[in-house]
């Protein structure tokens, strides 16, 4: 089965990008090749080598099939303050019924903070959608990060109805939040390679990078498609009209 993967909050600041740019990573080195996009038009440049979508304008579905049919992967960034329009043209467009006729399955990753916003989010999404869609909650420390536990009860109990996986990610290092913090640039322009680091954090970003990769292992099944799906070229499979970056024919 294809695998859709959208991540998506209504509360800012929650490490969403910087997750998503870290699954990107874990893809392509598993020998995967995901289509990216994202939803937000202050960002045009999104996720590294993405496209943009407009949920409140002219997203179709055919556009969300579009970014798993050449290489079996897709993954969304939704801007945040977004979800609650994306849930609602996810269900007005049958996109669960879409995906099912395509061999695809979707999966909603949605970071959770500190604050107890987050969590009725994931709530208020629980109630919104079908559950034929998977759900992954991460947790950053470091991040706008939440601890263990729940704030809002209907959020845990929302997680184990749908039998939803936890991913709880290791703290950055102290480096890189200085680093951060000085204003020499951010994390997941890091992770894409937009801007660089000296050479001395490096390595201390790559451990971080690597650590995260081992935190997702025990959602792997909800976060990549099956090995069959590595390395296709998009002749093997059905395109449909959504224009492939050309990074990732690459």
């Amino acid at each position: 089965m294809k695998k859709l993967i959208i991540c998506l909050s209504d509360v800012s600041r929650t490490g969403k990008t910087t997750f998503m740019e870290l699954l990107k990573g874990r893809l392509t080195r598993n020998g995967f090749k995901p289509i990216l996009a994202h939803t937000d038009p202050a960002q045009p440049a999104g996720l590294s080598g993405s496209d943009f979508f407009d949920v409140e304008g002219s997203l179709t579905g055919e556009d969300l099939l579009g970014l798993v049919d050449a290489t079996g992967v897709g993954i969304l960034d939704v801007a945040s303050g977004e979800a609650a329009a994306f849930a609602e043209f996810y269900e007005r467009h049958d996109i669960g019924d879409l995906l099912a006729e395509a061999e695809a399955t979707a999966t909603l990753v949605i970071p959770v903070t500190m604050s107890s916003q987050s969590e009725k989010c994931l709530v208020r999404l629980a109630e919104a959608l079908r559950a034929d869609v998977d759900y992954v909650v991460v947790r950053a420390e470091g991040l706008g990060a939440a601890a263990t536990g729940w704030a809002v009860p209907n959020a845990g109990r929302a997680m184990h109805h749908l039998d939803g996986l936890e991913v709880v990610l290791p703290p950055l290092p102290e480096a890189l939040k200085n680093e951060e913090a000085s204003g020499n640039g951010r994390l997941p322009q890091w992770l894409s390679g937009k801007a660089g680091l000296p050479r001395y954090l490096k390595s201390a970003l790559h451990e971080w990078e690597l650590n995260c990769d081992a935190a997702m292992d025990r959602a792997a099944d909800f976060l990549q498609p099956p090995a069959s799906m590595k390395a296709h070229s998009p002749s093997q499979m059905p395109v449909s009209s959504y224009r492939v970056p050309a990074e990732a024919l690459v």
